[in-house]
């Protein structure tokens, strides 16, 4: 073997497994980083979506106060009983979709009702 080849090829190793280390360890950090930004828009979320109940729950008592039918309260709650489903189901299909590919095994959730399980438990880990 040449003279200096023994040293070029520690010097190598040391540079490929300083890449290999700082890789793994970027993408803990990241992966971190990105569970807590998740439990944060979550609870933004949830928080949006008891506001909305709340300002819904006044726009049915307003209603009833005005005088309007039963009747056409419960088809006015209805409507906005669909329509605030589908935005519930709608925002945690987005999040989902827009996660970035490497770290989408952090999203274990696949609806409201998950999204907001996995809240309270990262609420307990996390926040």
């Amino acid at each position: 073997m040449p003279e200096g080849m023994n040293e070029f090829l520690w010097f190598a190793l040391g540079v490929f497994s300083y890449r290999i280390i700082s890789g793994v360890l970027h993408y803990g950090h990241l992966a971190e980083l990105f569970e807590k930004q998740l439990a944060h828009i979550l609870n933004i979320l949830h928080i949006l979506s008891e506001d909305l109940d709340n300002a819904l729950k006044m726009k049915y008592s307003t209603m009833r106060d005005a005088g309007i039918s039963s009747e056409e309260i419960k088809e006015i709650r209805d409507v906005d009983s669909k329509s605030y489903k589908i935005w519930r189901e709608m925002t945690i299909a987005r999040i989902i979709t827009h996660w970035p590919r490497l770290y989408k095994k952090l999203i274990r959730f696949d609806n409201w009702r998950g999204a907001i399980s996995y809240l309270r438990e990262s609420k307990k880990k996390l926040l």
